[in-house]
């Protein structure tokens, strides 16, 4: 049997909430750069490491702020090519997709990420 999705997004709300040390997606720029400089400095960024999970999350993260849902998709995606246990971007995809009314890719994100929590 199926887990519900409503169910498994409260408790990747409450696994985020209880500070298990991953990044939500209210990030902010410390330097005060407004979003299109941080979105070109966290493309040169990733464009100077293509492999770094971190990177390309860091610039999901920029892109979903500016209202680039598809476009912060596609890096969490390469996040978790290059790293299948990135829990953080399995969320951040699974909030997103389920923002945007993909309920069964949202949850197959969510699955993923319950199946990768360390456990504690």
């Amino acid at each position: 049997m199926r887990t519900p999705l409503f169910l498994m997004m409260a408790v990747l709300t409450a696994v985020v909430a209880a500070g298990l040390g991953y990044r939500l997606l209210s990030t902010s720029s410390s330097t005060g750069e407004g979003v299109q400089e941080q979105l070109s400095r966290l493309e040169v960024r990733v464009a100077g490491d293509p492999a770094s999970p971190a990177k390309h999350y860091e610039l999901a993260l920029a892109c979903r702020k500016a209202g680039l849902g598809s476009r912060a998709l596609a890096e969490l995606d390469k996040v978790i090519s290059l790293a299948p246990d990135y829990v953080s971007a399995h969320v951040a995809a699974a909030e997103i997709r389920y923002e945007q009314g993909s309920y069964d890719r949202a949850a197959r994100d969510a699955e993923q990420a319950l199946c990768r929590q360390p456990q504690s």
